[in-house]
């Protein structure tokens, strides 16, 4: 189904059960579709849940350009990550314990974030609380 105002479908790589603060509970089964109301879209995709017809199920609002690069770009995802690890929220980390990836572009306000990059924002955080 295309995303509308009606919601959306979507799945899962795994089984996992979102909770929103606005009270819905919706359990999505392994590879399995699920429908998705407009209210809890971008909780959904914060649990990497993919658009069953395989687009994105909405655009992202983002502040920045996409085309950041560099020492701007590194320190970006280094505030970012730093903030994900000061708020501590378990659904914006991975089972593994590494933020992600939708998280991290929330925080860094970025259309894009590659999976290195994320890792070595991390390294990077790691590092700094080992030796600060």
């Amino acid at each position: 189904m295309a995303d509308t105002d009606e919601g959306m479908y979507v799945s899962q790589v795994r089984n996992v059960t979102l909770r929103s603060d606005l009270g819905h509970v919706i359990h999505f089964p392994k590879g399995k579709p699920v429908y998705v109301p407009p209210a809890v879209r971008a909780q959904a995709v914060e649990l990497a849940c993919l658009p069953v017809n395989g687009e994105m199920p909405f655009e992202q609002e983002v502040e920045e350009e996409p085309e950041l690069q560099g020492d701007p770009r590194i320190k970006r995802l280094d505030e970012a990550v730093a903030m994900l690890a000061t708020i501590n929220d378990s659904k914006d980390f991975t089972s593994a314990g590494v933020p992600q990836i939708p998280a991290l572009m929330r925080e860094a306000k970025l259309v894009r974030v590659t999976a290195s990059e994320r890792d070595e924002a991390w390294m990077r955080y790691l590092q700094s609380k080992n030796t600060g």
